[in-house]
């Protein structure tokens, strides 16, 4: 699962496996900040615009996988 942030915009490139994927966005407390859902192909866009500078952790749910990738905002 790779990523790239542009302009308060997080760019996930990732291949879907099933038709229900989800994503969150949780702080390094474990408090989730945002959601959403993914459909269509990448790039997927995830606005960042309402985050502060941090680092958090990105969690997507396809199916009955479940990836994490932790990012950082400057």
């Amino acid at each position: 699962m790779e990523f790239s942030i542009t302009n308060d915009v997080l760019f996930l490139d990732y291949e879907l496996q099933t038709e229900k994927c989800s994503w969150s966005i949780f702080d390094l407390a474990g408090i989730e900040i945002s959601k959403g859902s993914m459909d269509g192909d990448p790039p997927h866009k995830i606005s960042l615009k309402n985050l502060s500078p941090a680092l958090y952790q990105l969690c997507v749910i396809d199916g009955d996988n479940l990836r994490k990738t932790k990012f950082r905002i400057s």
